[in-house]
């Protein structure tokens, strides 16, 4: 039984593509990969939510239902994907970015 097709990123949180700036710090640079880790998380986590039967279109190929081994070979491509990316080897404290002040500096 397959479900109508849906965006499976629907509800995935947005990630904005913003405009290149100059890192000049080391602190900068660890708060940059800290958020990008955790977004890529939680798009990994929300993708392990996909329902069974939810069709799937990749570039021009034909849409396709998660079922059977196609659904395991996703489940074990995300699993791969979380153990990758997994956790960072260190530990920061989030704050606020302003890419605009960070552009500005000299």
């Amino acid at each position: 039984m397959t479900q109508e097709a849906q965006d499976p990123q629907a509800e995935a949180p947005a990630v904005e593509q913003e405009e290149a700036f100059c890192i000049e710090t080391v602190d900068q640079f660890g708060q940059l990969v800290t958020v990008w880790h955790k977004q890529a998380m939680a798009t990994l986590l929300h993708l392990t939510k996909v329902p069974v039967g939810q069709m799937i279109k990749i570039g021009d190929e034909e849409p396709f239902a998660l079922e059977g081994d196609i659904l395991k070979g996703f489940n074990l491509g995300l699993q791969l994907a979380l153990n990758y990316v997994g956790k960072l080897p260190f530990e920061a404290t989030i704050e606020e970015i302003d890419t605009a002040d960070a552009a500005n500096q000299d």
